[in-house]
This record gives structure tokens, C-alpha cells and sequence, in this order.
């Protein structure tokens, strides 16, 4: 697994702020907000070691650009050295930050509906891009696919110009890409289309949520089932039930999945379970 899945989207990977962005790496650092009642932005060591307090709040949506943190916290987009100093509010409501090489891209108002809007890296230069309500966003590139309420999936280019409806129904959920497809949940099964809106088509049958997508694997938590962690090829084949626990907010950095069991954060190195065949308890 790797760290972004678009060389221009230097934040942090779709599927992990597509999942609240609770986990973001760089180098061998992994930097993430503490589920305790305290709260708090730590980093430790991709091994475990060397974890460091570096602010206090509730950081969501973290991306990690050059030298910097962006996030929401209080849904207040803030950016941050990578040290945790430094802090400053570049606007008051932020929900869905994704940070590119360029811009900083996120909605207002709500986590479930907004306007989405881009701002330099620096917090100048803001403008609105669309006049419907954002559920969600992915960047990729020069485009950006967002859901508006939750049953049309959209189209447009970084500047807000040429719009295009690519696929509407009663539930359009849970966005992911890779390369040219899209991932995501289409009234509650597992699709993935082309980015240009062809050759849509089923994965599964399950309710896949906190979708999450890396190195040719889907992993959800399967809502139509026991909410457990699963993965399945980008084809639609090999699918694998990886634990029989509820497993929310999947998280996937290098070869760890980290998911939320309703009381703690888990990591698990996905190579030991896949090479001992064993599932998570």
C-alpha cells in the first residue's frame, strides 16, 4: 500500500479522508488524532516506537503537504508545521479537506452537505467551485467527483467548470479511486466505474461501507452482514473476510489496516494475516 494514490494528491489518500482522515503518514512517521476522551495529534513510528504528543484538539481530515498539517479541528480548516507549531485557522467551517500539491479543497457548512471550495496552500485565493450540495469529494488530478445528497455522483474540473453528471440513483456513497476507476457504494452494492462515467459495473453484492482502496484491494466493512472487515480484488474476485468484529473508519497505510471496533483504534499488518491465514479477532 502506498502513502498517496495520486501523484498530485500529496495530502493524504482518498480512501483514509474518505474515513474521516483520522491517519496520515510521511517518511516513517505515521500522524494521527487519539480516540481517548483527551484527544490530542500524535506521530509514532511505523514500527511503534517514538510516539509523540504534538498538539492538543480533535484533528480530522489530516493531510500531510511539504512541511505542513492540514486539517479541520472544530471543523476549523488549520494548517500547522509538521511539528504541531505554528497554528493557524484559514477558514471557519471545513468538512472533507483534501490537500494537493496546490490547493487545499473542502466543503462548508456540513459534513453531509456543503458547497465545495479551493484555497492556495497558504489560505489565499479561496473560491466557491459548485452550486450544489457536496455529500463528498475526491481529487484526482485535474478533476474532482463529488455525491450531492447522497444520489448523484458529479464531475467537474479543479477551477468548477465543466460539470458532469456521471451516474445518479438512491444511494451514491463511500468514494474511492485508483488509477482511472472509481470505487463506491451504488444502492448499497459494491461498483466501481471509469472516471469518465463507462463501463459501470458491479463488484458485490454486499453493503460495502468505509470503503477503502490500495495496490488492487477494496476493503469495507460489510453492512449487509455482521459489519466486519473485508477485501476483495478490484475485479470482483478473491474475496476474503478478514475478521468477524464491527470495523469502522478503515484506515490503510503501507501494509497496515487501521479500523475502529466501537472502543479502540486496531492496527493490523495485513502480510501476517493473509500469510498465516488467519483472521482478526
Amino acid at each position: 500500500m502506498t502513502e498517496v494514490q495520486n501523484a498530485s494528491f500529496a495530502g493524504n489518500s482518498t480512501g483514509n479522508l474518505n474515513n474521516d482522515g483520522m491517519y496520515a503518514s510521511k517518511g516513517e512517521w505515521i500522524y494521527y488524532r487519539s480516540f481517548s476522551l483527551a484527544g490530542g495529534l500524535y506521530k509514532v513510528k511505523k514500527d511503534g516506537t517514538e510516539k509523540t504528543k504534538l498538539m492538543d484538539g480533535f484533528p480530522g481530515y489530516i493531510n500531510i503537504a511539504g512541511d505542513y498539517l492540514y486539517y479541520s479541528d472544530g471543523w476549523k480548516l488549520t494548517k500547522a508545521k509538521i511539528d504541531g507549531t505554528e497554528k493557524q485557522v484559514l477558514a471557519n467551517s471545513a468538512f472533507h479537506v483534501h490537500v494537493t500539491d496546490q490547493y487545499i479543497f473542502y466543503t462548508n457548512i456540513g459534513p453531509q452537505d456543503g458547497f465545495i471550495y479551493r484555497m492556495n496552500l497558504d489560505g489565499t485565493g479561496k473560491i466557491q467551485l459548485n452550486n450544489d450540495h457536496a455529500s463528498q469529494i475526491v481529487v484526482s488530478g485535474k478533476s474532482l467527483y463529488y455525491t450531492s445528497y447522497y444520489n448523484k455522483l458529479i464531475k467537474i474540473d479543479i477551477h468548477g467548470n465543466s460539470k458532469i453528471k456521471l451516474l445518479e440513483g438512491r444511494f451514491i456513497n463511500e468514494l474511492n479511486i485508483e488509477g482511472d476507476w472509481l470505487y463506491f457504494n451504488y444502492n448499497q452494492k459494491l461498483y466501481k466505474m471509469k472516471t469518465d462515467g463507462s463501463k459501470l459495473t458491479m463488484l458485490s453484492n454486499d453493503n460495502a461501507r468505509y470503503i477503502n482502496v490500495s495496490d488492487g484491494w477494496i476493503y469495507y466493512s460489510d453492512h449487509s452482514k455482521k459489519k466486519n472487515l473485508v477485501r476483495i480484488k478490484t475485479d470482483g474476485t478473491e474475496r476474503q473476510e478478514l475478521n468477524q468484529i464491527k470495523s469502522f473508519y478503515i484506515h490503510l497505510i503501507d501494509h497496515y489496516v487501521f479500523f475502529h471496533d466501537l472502543s479502540k483504534m486496531v492496527k493490523v499488518d495485513i502480510n501476517d494475516i493473509v500469510k498465516e491465514g488467519r483472521k482478526i479477532n
